[in-house]
């Protein structure tokens, strides 16, 4: 060693070959990767089923606010039918008269992913709508 220099650290003498500086950074950008993909992640699950208003008013577009509704939420497998769904709702409402008029069909009521479906008039006020995400 001359006179003037400073002493290398450890990690200074061992970073001295490109190698193994390369090395380092790998082993870096891999521990932080793994940390990134094995973090906990709170995947919010769809409710089941219910009769709670609000909680439909997520899973589809209201229209109109229902007087009472019950809804659930189904798994489709693949091979029902030859639909490629991922799942689906069933809900019955009941509507107030004045509003059961303003809705016109399945349509009116998709919000993503669910985009397909059907709406069947039971009576005036009660309808059961069935949709499908894809």
């Amino acid at each position: 060693m001359m006179q003037g220099q400073s002493r290398p650290g450890f990690f200074g003498q061992y970073l001295v070959d490109p190698r193994r500086r390369a090395i380092l950074a790998g082993v870096i950008m891999a521990v932080a990767g793994l940390g990134i993909l094995l973090r906990p992640h709170g995947h919010a699950t769809p409710p089941r089923e219910g009769d709670d208003l609000a909680t439909l008013a997520t899973l589809v577009n209201l229209p109109a606010m229902p007087l009472s509704a019950h809804w659930a939420v189904t798994p489709v497998n693949a091979t029902d039918a030859g639909r490629s769904s991922v799942w689906s709702l069933d809900a019955t409402m009941v509507f107030a008269p004045s509003d059961a008029q303003r809705i016109t069909g399945a349509d009116v009521f998709y919000k993503p992913p669910l985009d397909a479906g059907r709406l069947m008039r039971v009576d005036d006020t009660h309808f059961r709508l069935i949709l499908n995400s894809q």
